[in-house]
């Protein structure tokens, strides 16, 4: 029995240990998302038309953009398709870097809001405490989740549908002029 609490111990102090990444340890090596950038062999002009096009195709709502500086955010909200009480928010800010007169880098940073929307009724209640009947409806949401968008494949999705767009901008651009 004694060496039954002292594991639990050993254990207890052990996952105690184990650190989760906090805000001031943003900047440290480990932290960074992972394929949120890429470079594509295409001019900046085509790579910024063809951001605005894969952002305006996939339901985003283009918020502001600054070509000087070469940033683009954009925001969208979904349904969550497996739940109905769920939503989602999703931030994504694009910065384009010119690297030469053919080739482009692309950083892509993305935050996620997820909500739980509650919905009851306020009910009549017999001296304030017995409820009767239903006089109403109230809807309630709350803030499920709120963190960077990590999964790799939502940036590799951003990219390839980026890479398309560009060659079917770069297609139209060679077959204009013989036009």
């Amino acid at each position: 029995m004694k060496y039954i609490i002292l594991l639990f111990f050993f254990v207890f102090v052990m996952v105690g240990c184990v650190s989760v990444p906090t805000f001031d340890e943003t900047f440290l090596g480990g932290q960074q998302v992972q394929k949120s950038v890429a470079k594509i062999p295409y001019s900046m002009d085509i790579a910024w038309d063809a951001a605005l096009e894969v952002l305006s195709r996939q339901g985003f709502l283009v918020q502001w953009t600054d070509p000087k500086s070469r940033i683009i955010l954009a925001v969208r909200e979904m349904q969550d398709p497996n739940e109905n009480d769920y939503s989602h928010t999703v931030t994504v800010n694009i910065t384009l870097v010119p690297l030469s007169d053919r080739m482009t880098q692309v950083l892509v940073a993305a935050n996620k809001i997820t909500e739980f929307h509650l919905k009851g009724y306020r009910w009549w209640k017999l001296l304030g405490v017995i409820p009767l009947f239903p006089i109403g409806p109230e809807h309630t949401t709350i803030v499920a989740d709120r963190d960077i968008v990590r999964s790799p494949k939502f940036y590799l999705g951003f990219f390839d549908a980026l890479e398309l767009s560009c060659e079917e901008k770069k297609q139209q651009k060679q077959q204009a002029p013989g036009s």
